[in-house]
Parts: structure tokens; sequence; C-alpha cells
């Protein structure tokens, strides 16, 4: 695999670089950092994957 995190956000081959799996574990670390600085205060998020 190579480099999948360029500047506008991630990129590879569907099902080959850029998995199920994968697109969920950056939806869910994601959703760990942004609720850890407070970003989203009272609100329940929407991720859309």
């Amino acid at each position: 695999m190579g480099r999948i995190f360029g500047t506008d956000g991630v990129r590879g081959v569907a099902n080959t670089d850029l998995t199920a799996e994968l697109a969920v574990d950056l939806a869910v670390a994601a959703a760990h950092v942004l609720g850890e600085t407070g970003a989203f205060a009272d609100q329940r998020p929407t991720a859309v994957v």
C-alpha cells in the first residue's frame, strides 16, 4: 500500500487501498479526536462514509 493520505483527504483504490474496515476505523478515530477537543459540544454528529 502506498500513501493514502493526501492534501485533500484519503485516496486510493477502492477495496484494495481503501477498505470498508479502514473507512470505519478512520471515522472512529476522527470522532475520538474531535470529541476529546470538545469540537461537538453537546451535539451528536453524524459521520458519512
